[in-house]
């Protein structure tokens, strides 16, 4: 748990990996894609104790169209989004400055919109996404990536992590005030990547916090200047490797906060009491004994919404964690004392 050892690592990075090979199988199965479309609302049909979603309120082409639903038709609805509103630096200029206090004024992008005006209008089907975008003091985390023609440094990464592959799933700075992490892909990890090029990415928890080194919160760093602090974390020259690199920070207000404290009902069912045909999806529906923040929480989602919704007597893989066995209770208790 501690180094993530056990976490599946995509051969390469996720788009090449993930996505376009899901996209070339699903649009040969005839799947639509449509784009630049927004969704801002549904029309729903209550029936007794039950509801329908009967269309979609969409605005395209600057126009706003509704999209009438058949009787066989679902709807699956993907809740808030866990990069919404991130902003990028460079290597010589930080991120946008973003207020960090709770509850200020903020616009939603429409992800989290469409969601707010759901729940306004149905809370008990919809849950509370105020729960969640409302702190993020708490939620706010500050990744970068690292493109490097320093061999010298990545060799030296690789040694003092002890990797064979020059993979690292998860690398933590404990004594860094930003609880500074790293992620090392094994290489090449991009497409075309040149021979004597190296790319890695990490991440701070506490962006809001001085540097051990760079006397500045993380927030207020230049990729440089994050790069700065992570030479000097691990005792390595500066120089040549800040001249030949570039780092690229990324602040990302919301991308913590599926973890954030939460009462009962703030996260909707999955397929919401009564639905005939809606089913919610994402990080921010309730699955039992399930772990946000993965890849699988999300797909887990879509396949009890499409089972349920469409009467599909599949079988869904088992939830993680599931020994009990007191050797495997007893190293879980250690790791999480240490």
């Amino acid at each position: 748990m501690g180094t993530l050892s056990g976490v599946e690592q995509a051969p390469e990075e996720d788009f090449q990996a993930i996505i376009k090979p899901l996209s070339r199988y699903l649009k040969a199965s005839d799947v639509e894609f449509c784009h630049g479309i927004l969704v801002s609302g549904l029309e729903i049909e209550d029936i007794g104790p039950d509801f329908r979603v009967t269309a979609l309120k969409t605005y395209q082409d600057s126009k706003h169209v509704q999209l009438t639903l058949g009787p066989n038709d679902i709807v699956l609805l993907t809740l808030g989004s866990l990069t919404s509103g991130m902003g990028y630096g460079t290597n010589d200029q930080p991120p946008p400055t973003m207020e960090l206090r709770d509850s200020a004024p903020h616009e939603l992008d429409p992800s989290w919109s469409f969601w707010d005006r759901l729940a306004l209008e149905r809370p008990q089907t919809f849950g509370n996404p105020e729960a969640f975008f409302d702190r993020p003091s708490k939620s706010t985390w500050l990744s970068f990536t690292v493109t490097l023609r320093d061999s010298a440094f990545f060799e030296h990464l690789c040694k003092w992590t002890g990797t064979l592959t020059g993979a690292v799933p998860l690398l933590t700075f404990r004594d860094c005030p930003w609880m500074l992490s790293l992620t090392i892909p094994q290489q090449p990890y991009v497409k075309d990547q040149p021979e004597d090029v190296f790319v890695f990415w990490g991440y701070g928890l506490f962006p809001d916090q001085q540097g051990r080194y760079v006397r500045k919160p993380m927030l207020e760093c230049t990729g440089a200047e994050i790069l700065t602090e992570l030479l000097h974390l691990m005792a390595f020259p500066l120089q040549p490797t800040l001249e030949r690199s570039v780092t690229i920070p990324c602040l990302m207000p919301l991308i913590g906060s599926p973890f954030l404290t939460r009462k009962k009902g703030d996260r909707p069912k999955v397929i919401p009491d009564g639905s005939k045909n809606l089913g919610l999806m994402g990080q921010f529906v309730e699955i039992e004994r399930e772990v946000t923040f993965t890849m699988e929480y999300s797909v887990r989602s879509a396949q009890l919404a499409a089972y349920g919704l469409l009467g599909l007597d599949k079988q869904l893989p088992g939830v993680q964690g599931e020994d009990h066995e007191v050797l495997t209770l007893g190293m879980a208790l250690k790791t999480m004392m240490n």
